[in-house]
């Protein structure tokens, strides 16, 4: 007899991780690979760009997310020939010196950018280490860092009334131990947040900090960094709460084939909206609605015709097409 207590418990990671390459001129993705996991060091990164020698790229810049950022690994990528693009943790000695040498002056409107529609004051500057020259970008956003601060003290809620109740979260032990004085006097107990600690995330709330060997602009970077995210994302996370049926969670050909698919699909996504950005006319037709409005186009052969038939082109259609470079009679 088999109780349901005796199985064992069997917890499936949802996520794939992903690695890319991008085209850095159009950011537009020509590769991925599934690998175990995020590259940990300047090994793994190698192993990677092993994998990856069959493109016809001499340069490649790898963009690496702020898990990847240790004292060790940042040494590393200086002394190897690797061209890099890393977001630096926030609250690292680094990131906070960049923050601070900036502070003053990054707020000034002359240093206001825009990237994919959001406000950011943004600020570059060049630094040595170990005699090898690396382009440090500061940017600011005033709505991360209200959204930020609210979670932020959220947070500290919910870590207060855990310290009160005696039901303590490991991974809020950090928190305990920075942002709260805790006093203990015979069977009472008091809390007591420490202030100046708190105030002191505050000063670091809606920045980001990346570092590059490559890179030289702020805004080039940001924009690198968030469409390298974003599309990632979207590939890690395609095992999710409505892929409950076994085949589709379990079968590795079958789940290999989506994600391949998906990759086709962003690739022509960007290329789309790239191309759709040039061209005043048409570049602010969402694109939902530029697909919509070309689907209605058809091309139609008869056997006995040599010349094939096409519906009517109206106004919208048009401007679509010259805006693609399509031929109607070639189309």
């Amino acid at each position: 007899t088999i109780r349901f207590n005796d199985l064992p418990v069997v917890h499936v990671d949802q996520k794939t991780n992903i690695c890319m390459t991008f085209d850095m001129g159009s950011m537009t993705p020509v590769s991925y690979s599934v690998i175990k996991a995020t590259p940990r060091n300047l090994t793994e990164i190698r192993i990677i760009s092993r994998g990856d020698s069959w493109l016809d790229y001499d340069k490649v810049t790898r963009i690496l997310d702020s898990s990847f950022f240790t004292e060790e690994n940042f040494q590393d990528l200086l002394r190897s020939n690797e061209r890099f693009l890393v977001r630096v943790p926030i609250d690292s000695k680094l990131a906070r010196d960049s923050i601070e040498r900036v502070r003053e002056r990054v707020m000034d409107l002359q240093y206001s950018i825009e990237i994919n529609g959001e406000s950011y004051f943004a600020m570059s500057f060049l630094n040595y280490f170990e005699g090898r020259k690396c382009y440090m970008h500061i940017l600011f956003s005033p709505q991360d860092a209200e959204k930020e601060f609210s979670l932020f003290l959220d947070l500290l809620n919910e870590c207060k009334n855990e310290l009160k109740n005696g039901v303590f979260v490991p991974e809020h032990n950090s928190y305990y131990n920075r942002y709260f004085i805790i006093h203990d006097q015979g069977g009472s107990r008091t809390i007591e947040e420490n202030g100046e600690n708190v105030m002191s995330y505050n000063t670091v709330a809606g920045f980001a900090v990346l570092v590059s060997n490559t890179v030289k602009s702020a805004k080039t970077a940001m924009e690198q960094f968030l469409i390298e995210s974003r599309i990632r994302k979207n590939l890690e996370n395609l095992r999710n709460e409505r892929d409950r049926n076994r085949i589709k969670l379990y079968d590795d050909d079958i789940y290999e084939s989506r994600i391949f698919l998906q990759f086709c699909a962003m690739v022509l996504y960007r290329e789309i909206n790239r191309r759709k950005s040039k061209y005043s006319m048409i570049k602010d037709i969402p694109f939902s609605d530029l697909i919509g409005e070309m689907k209605s186009y058809k091309k139609i052969s008869i056997p006995g015709f040599d010349t094939p038939f096409f519906t009517n082109i109206n106004n919208t259609q048009s401007k679509i097409m010259n805006a693609f470079g399509m031929d109607v009679r070639n189309t």
